[in-house]
């Protein structure tokens, strides 16, 4: 006489696909946030050293006597490759250079590397009045670092060294 009517709760396979499928495109977006942030991160750790590296050398030769004598013809040496890699001990991917030849490029960042540019800190001998290099000293130089990290140029920093 009675008839029991059997409800059945619970969910279709439908609903359960569409819930999962609901839950990985989250999760996959999710990892991808975390992704990018580790990529940021890394990058700023990369110029936060290369700058840290840039400007210990700047402030190393603006503590240096100027020098007078000329180690080259159209640059002064101020630390030599080797030297700037003993202090570069701690990050041995980075490298540091050089710009000595102001007069012939536009961009000192460029890529790849070519003669305008040697591995060390030197100073080109500067004239502030015609902002370019000067045949001869005129008690200011002007360094150009470009810092690499593998072959990629990661900072660059100028700065002046003057005969006080």
């Amino acid at each position: 006489m009675f008839k029991l009517i059997k409800k059945e709760n619970g969910f279709t396979l439908v609903e359960v696909l569409v819930a999962l499928s609901i839950m990985a495109i989250v999760a996959l977006i999710f990892l991808l946030a975390l992704l990018m942030a580790g990529k940021a991160v890394l990058l700023a750790q990369e110029k936060t050293i290369a700058e840290s590296i840039a400007r210990s050398q700047m402030e190393y030769v603006k503590q240096q006597g100027y020098q007078e004598e000329n180690d080259h013809d159209d640059y002064y040496t101020y630390k030599t490759a080797e030297q700037v890699q003993e202090d570069l001990s701690l990050h041995p991917s980075f490298s540091v250079w050089s710009v000595t030849d102001w007069g012939n490029i536009e961009n000192p960042i460029v890529y790849p590397l070519n003669d305008s540019y040697i591995e060390g800190v030197h100073g080109v001998d500067w004239d502030s009045i015609g902002n370019g290099p000067a045949d001869n000293d005129s008690n200011i130089r002007k360094l150009g670092l470009v810092i690499l990290h593998g072959e990629k140029v990661v900072y660059y920093l100028e700065g002046y060294k003057v005969d006080n």
